[in-house]
């Protein structure tokens, strides 16, 4: 994995060369993860920035959160947007149409959580439309102890029912999609309104964004990590969420000044 500073951006992501299809994770690379999700802090400057990007290269937000929960954040009627860790999709300046109902899969382990996490005061279930999150944030006690009855849980549903673990919580999923999976269906379904030599990015942070490291790799596509994971499968990393918001700029600059340079030679 190599660090990715800003003076290399113009190396490793030349406009003059390619188009981009940038995907981007939500939190803890364009906001900074915080104690609960309703928490979280988004710069005033972030959502013309997203529409910005969006209104000049194919761009898609790629995140954990259900649809309608980031819609309280980000204007994304105005960008494509793959929720739920791609089990939903809110296309381009369509706005949000799907609606959910949690599958017997979930009541059932929802149902179980209820009857276990009473011994664990301070944590508390969030439905989202394919998977329940634990948020133990305001937990004090044992996180293996909580970490083992989950798994306890998990194996009654073994096969159908996936653990993971992030930015304080944990999530219980049904193996419906994942975030390369939404990346590699939303390439192919998306592959006639892209332009020639499309480069496809993947920006994520997390455990949840290794599939989709992993898909852009093997089709000769650029995958950035926030933060250095010796583990992860990203081909570069950047330090924090303001290097990202930097690289996005980088984008949206350099695209007009392209752009201006392809005009003025078809001019002259």
């Amino acid at each position: 994995m190599e660090h990715l500073t800003i003076d290399q951006f113009s190396e490793v992501f030349s406009v003059e060369k390619a188009n981009y299809q940038i995907f981007s994770d939500f939190d803890g690379t364009l906001v900074h993860s915080a104690d609960a999700p309703h928490k979280i802090y988004v710069d005033k400057n972030l959502p013309k920035l997203l529409i910005d990007i969006a209104g000049k290269h194919s761009f898609c937000l790629v995140t954990g959160r259900s649809v309608g929960d980031l819609s309280q954040y980000i204007a994304i009627e105005e960008v494509n947007v793959l929720g739920s860790l791609g089990a939903e999709f809110s296309a381009e300046a369509s706005g949000i149409t799907q609606s959910y109902q949690l599958s017997e899969t979930l009541l059932a382990v929802e149902k179980d959580l209820s009857l276990e996490l009473f011994a664990f005061p301070g944590v508390y279930i969030e439905e989202k439309p394919y998977s329940l999150c634990i948020h133990y944030h305001n937990f004090q006690g044992d996180i293996l102890s909580l970490k083992t009855k989950l798994q306890h849980i998990r194996k009654k549903y073994d096969g159908d029912v996936k653990l993971f673990q992030r930015n304080k919580l944990f999530e219980l999923s049904i193996n419906v999609s994942d975030k390369g999976k939404a990346v590699r269906h939303f390439i192919h379904s998306h592959g006639g309104k892209l332009k020639r030599n499309v480069t496809n990015i993947f920006i994520g942070d997390g455990i949840t964004d290794e599939e989709a490291f992993n898909k852009v790799n093997a089709i000769n596509g650029i995958s950035v990590r926030v933060g250095f994971n010796p583990d992860s499968s990203a081909k570069y990393y950047l330090d924090d969420v303001e290097e990202v918001h930097a690289l996005l700029t980088y984008f949206s600059n350099n695209y007009l000044a392209n752009k201006s340079r392809k005009i003025q030679r078809v001019l002259n």
